[in-house]
Formats: C-alpha cells, sequence, structure tokens
C-alpha cells in the first residue's frame, strides 16, 4: 500500500512540475538536481538505489550545463522518483526472507 501511494505521489508531483514547464531556470534545474540527490542517498541507506538513478542524475547535470533545464528538471525529477520508490521497495522487502525451499 505504501509502495501504490508513493507511486502516486511520484505522478502528481510529476504533472505539478509539467505543469510549469516552459519557466524552467537554472536555479530551477539545480533545486530538482539537489532534491534528487537527496532522495538517491536515502536510498542508498536502505540499500534500495536502483541502477539508473546515478545515470539519470548525471544527465540531468549535463543537460543543464548545455543549458537544457526543462530536460534537466525532467530527468532529476524521474531519478528522485526512483529514489522514493527504491527506498519504499527496500523497507516494505527489508524483512520478507528467502523462500522455504532454498533451506531444505
Amino acid at each position: 500500500m505504501l509502495f501504490i501511494k508513493t507511486l502516486l505521489s511520484a505522478m502528481i508531483s510529476g504533472l505539478v512540475c509539467s505543469a510549469n514547464a516552459g519557466v524552467t531556470d537554472a536555479s530551477t534545474a539545480a533545486r530538482a538536481i539537489e532534491a534528487a540527490q537527496t532522495a538517491q542517498r536515502a536510498a542508498a541507506r536502505v540499500n534500495g538505489e536502483w541502477r539508473d538513478i546515478g545515470k539519470m542524475i548525471k544527465a540531468a547535470k549535463q543537460a543543464a550545463a548545455d543549458g537544457n533545464f526543462d530536460k534537466a528538471v525532467s530527468l532529476a525529477h524521474g531519478a528522485e522518483a526512483q529514489a522514493r520508490l527504491g527506498k519504499t521497495q527496500a523497507l516494505e522487502q527489508a524483512d520478507a526472507g528467502n523462500p522455504a525451499y532454498l533451506y531444505d
């Protein structure tokens, strides 16, 4: 249930951010990248960092450096959403254990 709530929250955040497209500047991109990095660190602390988060943040930084702030914000928000979902997944599955047949 928490996973679904987090997913919906990420989707709503994406819609809100896409509604503001076109008014993106360097400071907006920098804040989005910082938020993604913060979420990445939080996911990593619980061993929930997904494979592409770092790649997406790196691409967001490059897009911002190239002056493509809309793309940078989009990539950063995607990375932040993946980090939040990865953290949620890791916390929900922390005590899942292995199937019993592995111990027979």
